[in-house]
């Protein structure tokens, strides 16, 4: 679930123009190996961009109501995806580091599969659930 997790927090900084994914390319190392030392911040970071995304957005009358909406989206299962997590590990081992990158690569996968059913353009951003293989540990 971690993996999928960072794998939907893409959408979150692909909607807010961090199309380089900085920050996901920040926390994927410690999230994939040590989680329990960047779950908050992760959850902290995405919030906090889905507020500013949705505050921009409704300034920005009449061009935001798709992001809008896909941040509703991505807000609902981003709590989804959090609600399915009893534990953050303190570490993975290899078996755990794997999960997660399947999960992680799963997650984003269909996302841009669904991005290409919904306007061809196999952007990422989409409305599909992550329901990768990802396990926390």
């Amino acid at each position: 679930n971690l993996g999928e997790l960072l794998a939907l927090s893409d959408t979150v900084y692909w909607l807010v123009d961090d199309k380089g994914l900085q920050m996901t390319q920040r926390l994927y190392p410690s999230l994939s190996t040590q989680p329990n030392r960047s779950f908050g911040r992760l959850c902290r970071d995405v919030g906090t961009r889905l507020t500013q995304l949705l505050n921009k957005e409704k300034e920005d009358l009449g061009a935001g109501d798709e992001k809008i909406r896909k941040a509703v989206w991505a807000d609902k299962e981003i709590t989804e995806l959090i609600d399915g997590i009893d534990e953050v590990p303190r570490s993975l081992g290899n078996e755990g580091q794997a999960q997660f990158a399947l999960g992680y690569h799963r997650g984003r996968q269909q996302r841009f599969n669904q991005g290409q059913d919904q306007n061809g353009s196999g952007e990422g951003g989409s409305e599909n659930s992550g329901t990768g293989g990802g396990e926390s540990g």
